[in-house]
């Protein structure tokens, strides 16, 4: 897969769930599938910038836990909607675990932004960290380890095969 110099794609900080390993988790449904449904809880992520990602690359960069390595991954995104789980969404069955969690205020149901992808594989570290936020240009590298938010949206100023 070629991207474009200077198209959008869209990085999330994700966190495992106890002993849950996200990525694994995911790609099992993927696997069983061919695809699986990704929840981004908190504040919604916006319509017009997410539409743009798809239409420009349709992708999703993921940023692991300091404390699983803090690599990076990357998975197509299919499509997205808003709102609570549907009745024949496929995704980890962790997720159910996470709304009977007493001890995790942040997800009290399976509603926010529901992202579907493909298969989640391994991103060269030197390439993420050379991604640039839309907004200020800033690198990733410089800021990621440092910004309260979990979702950033960045390009790349080379062409980027993936």
């Amino acid at each position: 897969m070629v991207i474009k110099a200077g198209k959008t794609l869209l990085l999330i900080r994700y966190n495992n769930y106890k002993k849950t390993d996200f990525i694994d988790e995911h790609n099992m449904v993927v696997g069983e599938n061919g695809y699986t449904w990704m929840l981004k809880t908190g504040r919604k992520l916006m319509e017009k910038k997410l539409t743009k990602v798809i239409e420009e690359s349709a992708i999703l960069i993921l940023k692991a836990p300091k404390g699983s390595g803090g690599g990076y991954y990357y998975t197509e995104i299919m499509d997205f909607y808003y709102g609570k789980q549907k009745y024949d969404n496929k995704f980890p069955e962790y997720y159910y675990e996470l709304v009977e969690d007493e001890n995790l205020w942040q997800v009290d149901s399976l509603d926010g932004t529901w992202i579907k992808i493909g298969q989640i594989k391994p991103l060269d570290k030197d390439i993420a960290e050379n991604f640039r936020l839309v907004s200020n240009r800033k690198t990733v590298f410089d800021i990621v380890n440092s910004t309260m938010s979990s979702t950033l949206y960045v390009d790349y100023d080379k062409e980027l095969i993936l």
